[in-house]
């Protein structure tokens, strides 16, 4: 019986589908653009794959309980096959953005803003981070966050965000047991910032260095600690903060022959999440 049902021809279904809606089989015919007589053929075929009627001929056309049965599978079917070609269609239609951002929360940040702004219904986005500009081919993306402002050739580049870093401390004196600076910045630079400062580094002074400062700003737990990360990262802390000479540019960079006529869209979202104090030529 398996192998039998198998063989079920989908045009037998869908004349099948007809002659159940109209409740004839001339109806079903025109619909179909088929002469009656093979209409008939098809559902002969389906009632003899199945061994049972799909019809009762006993005043007018009904539905036997197999044909029932088989209209709910044909109607079901049908719906599944529409989805998948809708499904399909929205993959043709949809395009994927390619977006690559250097791995400091600077860059992460802007880019999680930058997506935001995004109209992604219509469209898939793949995120790929890297450390240094080296490591990709800014040729396969579409939009490329750095800290540096490479050579704009192929594309539109310029400054989307030019932060000022800072010093948060919860240290006792100064005297930290830990040093959490952002990775962006070289641990010299940074042990250059604090002794300047004044603060004492001391032989058995831990040193941590991140792109994310979320999970390091418990007090409880990194009690006695100094940081060094952008200005606007302390907002939330209840600590000292200590302005340093020490500035942070993050550049975007649209690639104009991967967009192409939707330059202008990914332009507008990346004017959006520049910082209102940069000034926009």
């Amino acid at each position: 019986m398996q192998h039998r049902i198998e063989s079920l021809n989908e045009k037998f279904l869908i004349t099948f589908s007809q002659v159940a809606k109209h409740r004839s089989f001339s109806s079903a015919a025109k619909k179909l653009f088929m002469t009656q007589p093979a209409v008939s053929q098809h559902i002969k075929k389906i009632e003899s794959i199945i061994g049972a009627k799909v019809l009762k001929r006993r005043n007018g056309l009904s539905l036997t309980q197999h044909g029932e049965v088989l209209l709910d599978y044909t109607e079901q079917s049908r719906a599944i096959r529409q989805k998948l070609l809708n499904d399909l269609q929205l993959l043709n239609s949809k395009k994927n953005i390619e977006i690559a951002v250097e791995t400091s929360e600077n860059c992460l940040m802007l880019a999680e803003s930058y997506i935001d702004r995004i109209d992604s219904d219509d469209m898939s986005i793949s995120l790929n981070c890297y450390k240094s500009i080296d490591q990709i081919d800014i040729n396969k993306y579409d939009v490329v966050f750095s800290h540096i402002d490479f050579p704009a050739i192929d594309g539109e580049s310029f400054l989307v965000s030019d932060c000022d870093y800072a010093i948060a401390t919860n240290a006792l004196g100064k005297c930290p047991s830990r040093v959490i600076y952002c990775s962006t910045m070289d641990k010299g630079d940074v042990r250059a910032y604090l002794t300047a400062h004044g603060f004492e580094i001391a032989n058995n002074t831990r040193w941590m260095s991140t792109s994310a400062i979320d999970d390091f700003k418990d007090k409880h737990i990194f009690n006695n600690s100094v940081y060094l990360f952008s200005r606007d990262q302390f907002t939330a802390m209840d600590c000292e903060v200590i302005e340093i000479a020490h500035n942070r540019k993050v550049y975007g960079w649209i690639n104009r022959d991967r967009i192409g006529e939707s330059n202008g869209k990914y332009m507008r979202a990346l004017n959006a999440i520049r910082k209102r104090d940069i000034n926009i030529s």
